[in-house]
């Protein structure tokens, strides 16, 4: 089923259209959001900033109706939780998975290099002006490539 999520002072809520052939005049359903749910978007809201926002710009969300609440099977006095249904399964056969960790060490990487990389330019503007007073940019360039090749000679 889709329906829309919403907060109010009472908690997250999905408001969902009930109305069929049978009855075309039934007004909107309303469900609470299961436990589990409202967990994950407490867990998310302190990773992501805005995350309320986020969830209002794009509020519609695939859910079925559940009776457990993830300790036991209960009635409450919604019949029921709006439990989301995840749109985007990542099953553990998923590439980006499987190659997640390979990902972090090359993204890591990088940045540490364009950290480094940074240094040894600001190390090159430094010697340029203790050398000659000033320096241009390509005898700053010439040093910066020179001690970019020593680097890698170093790695080798």
């Amino acid at each position: 089923m889709k329906g829309i999520l919403k907060k109010t002072e009472e908690g997250w809520f999905v408001i969902f259209d009930q109305r069929t052939m049978q009855d075309p005049n039934a007004e909107d359903g309303v469900l609470p959001l299961h436990p589990i749910d409202v967990e994950m978007i407490d867990e998310d809201s302190k990773v992501f900033d805005h995350i309320e926002t986020r969830i209002r710009t794009y509020p519609e969300v695939d859910f079925e109706v559940s009776m457990y609440d993830g300790k036991s099977h209960i009635s409450n006095a919604w019949n029921g939780y709006a439990k989301i249904i995840d749109s985007y399964p990542v099953s553990e056969d998923c590439e980006e998975v499987k190659n997640w960790d390979s990902f972090v060490e090359k993204k890591n990487a990088e940045l540490v290099q364009k950290l480094i990389d940074k240094d040894i330019f600001n190390q090159a503007v430094l010697a340029m002006e203790e050398h000659y007073g000033s320096g241009c940019e390509t005898e700053i360039d010439a040093y910066f490539r020179g001690a970019k090749w020593m680097q890698k000679q170093f790695n080798k």
